[in-house]
């Protein structure tokens, strides 16, 4: 699926999906599967779901959150993960981090 110049919202199925967001700001999630989800230009949301995804944030300030699964995010501005059981807080790492990580404490 590949989205339009403008601010799209774009929403995979349960399949393995592959989603371009393009330009603009997007809003993009891959639902369950193995999604391969790209935000393109522009301050996308790009929302991997139940899976082991890859995304990317693309160019602007992205916002990246896989879900459950191991996923893998690049190119964000700002990933978060979801909590593990030690922690009920949120993943957070800094632009370009390839695999963040949840530690307790």
């Amino acid at each position: 699926m590949t989205g339009t110049p403008g601010n799209d919202g774009i929403c995979g199925g349960v399949g393995n999906d592959v989603i371009l967001g393009g330009t603009g700001s997007d809003r993009i999630r891959g639902d369950a599967g193995r999604d391969q989800v790209f935000g393109g230009d522009g301050a996308d949301t790009v929302l991997g779901g139940a899976g082991a995804d890859q995304l990317n944030g693309g160019a602007g300030n992205d916002r990246c959150d896989g879900g459950a699964g191991t996923d893998t995010a690049t190119t964000c501005e700002r990933i978060a993960g979801v909590p593990s059981s030690a922690s009920s807080r949120p993943v957070l790492a800094p632009r370009d981090s390839s695999r963040p990580k949840d530690t307790p404490g």
